[in-house]
């Protein structure tokens, strides 16, 4: 079995040395979906031992209790306090035992391969945002915690659903990364070795933490965080009601999972672009609604009416963050292939994300101009806040055309589909073709 709690276990594969070189062996999953041992570098890390670095910090035995009723946080409570109140241990330094091999790092056993290979992740996943931020500085991205193997608890779920496992989340409340445990052996069994000889065989899929996608998807909630929640531990638009939180929360999503295939697309030594990325770790069949690839993605008079009606609760809680979230995701991608500008509309994104320009606010400013009313924050402010900041004229009017097309946006049903409620679409633009015009709420 093994131990839920690290700094133990992290002794005693402490190296009596501090091996030099970045060359390591890592697990980096392949085209087919499947993780393979494979020599790589780790370009930001100080110490490989530690796994810290310029990107992010490894950190073992970390445990993050939300709801506990014995624990009561002031309302005025500031970031450090939210986040020392929730954070129950901070956890310490992990160990890896590496083997020197020719100057080639070689991971010992299980919980070293993957700390060796969850740097290697994030690695990948900054220097795609780093590159993407065209410039602007990226000082505040790099240097989170990763809380490798975390113990993160919520008392109100469940009794069998308050543990996370298999998973990684970023938790703006410690403005860190968790990555749960998980226990991928053939068979089910929970054995660190998993009696494999190879231990990228072990593995009957990838783990949620160990998937490069998801990786790049969670930093993506780490950026929107800092430039459209200005960094706040608990943003005070997560207080929001329908429609505008649902709104909020599918754009979120959407975004997310439109990086996170950015990321696999860049990463040296990575799988290539995987849009749907979540397959190789939760199967074909589950990931198949967030395949943002398939064309024929559109709102629905269900999903109209959820995003109007369900309560944040049971917005997040039925998982239709999601549903919305794909169209944006669809609608991204369709736009940037058919124009063969991806780098330009990844770029346009980030650029939303934060503008103080009085012409063409980005998600920040208007997030904050309607806080007192989040009815305001609708998908036709998203689409125009989008599209204000696509500088490739064609990109632009192409897409406004699928946005208004997926979501079913305020068009007539006339030969022109004149969209006015959308002052940033070109006036070249008319609503795609794809989808059904949906009948009046």
């Amino acid at each position: 079995m093994i131990p839920t709690r690290l700094p133990a276990l992290f002794a005693v594969l402490l190296c009596a040395c501090q091996p030099n070189g970045k060359t390591v062996m890592a697990l980096v999953y392949d085209t087919s979906g499947t993780l393979k041992v494979r020599q790589t570098e780790l370009t930001t890390v100080t110490s490989t031992v530690n796994l810290k670095g310029s990107v992010v910090d490894l950190v073992g035995g970390g445990h993050i209790v939300l709801n506990d009723p014995n624990s009561i946080l002031a309302d005025n409570a500031t970031d450090q306090q939210i986040a020392t109140n929730l954070l129950r241990d901070p956890g310490g330094d992990v160990r890896a035992n590496l083997i020197d091999k020719a100057g080639v790092l070689w991971p010992a056993d299980f919980h070293s391969w993957n700390m060796v290979s969850t740097y290697w992740n994030f690695e990948q996943a900054f220097l795609y945002y780093n590159d993407i931020y065209d410039g602007a500085p990226t000082d505040k991205l790099a240097g989170a915690k990763v809380y490798y193997w975390g113990n993160y608890e919520n008392l109100a779920a469940a009794a069998d659903q308050q543990q996370l496992h298999d998973n990684a989340i970023y938790f703006s409340p410690v403005k860190g990364f968790v990555l749960a445990p998980f226990y991928s052996c053939p068979g089910g069994t929970k054995d660190d070795t998993c009696g494999c000889p190879d231990v990228a065989a072990c593995f009957e899929h990838i783990p949620l933490a160990m998937n490069l996608g998801i990786i790049g998807h969670e930093m993506n909630h780490r950026v929107f965080s800092q430039k459209a929640y200005a960094d706040a531990a608990i943003p005070a638009y997560l207080g929001w009601s329908n429609p505008g939180f649902n709104i909020l929360k599918g754009l979120d999503e959407g975004l997310s999972d439109f990086h996170g295939y950015g990321v696999t697309c860049v990463a040296k030594d990575g799988p290539g672009c995987q849009p749907n990325f979540l397959a190789a770790s939760i199967g074909d069949d589950a990931a198949r609604p967030r395949d943002f690839t398939d064309a024929s993605r559109c709102m629905t008079v269900e999903l109209r009416t959820a995003i109007a009606n369900l309560a944040p609760a049971q917005w997040t809680g039925t998982g239709r963050l999601y549903n919305l979230g794909t169209l944006f995701s669809t609608a991204l991608y369709q736009a940037a292939f058919k124009g063969g500008k991806l780098k330009v509309m990844q770029k346009s994104l980030i650029a939303s994300y934060d503008d103080e320009s009085s012409t063409r606010p980005g998600f920040k400013q208007v997030l904050s101009g309607n806080l007192a009313n989040s009815a305001n924050f609708t998908l036709e402010l998203v689409t125009n806040t989008i599209i204000a900041h696509i500088t490739d004229p064609d990109l632009a009017r192409v897409t406004c055309n699928e946005l208004r097309d997926r979501l079913d946006l305020s068009c007539t049903a006339d030969a022109t589909h004149a969209c006015v409620e959308i002052p940033d679409c070109p006036r070249t633009s008319t609503r795609g073709t794809t989808c059904p015009v949906l009948p009046p709420p």
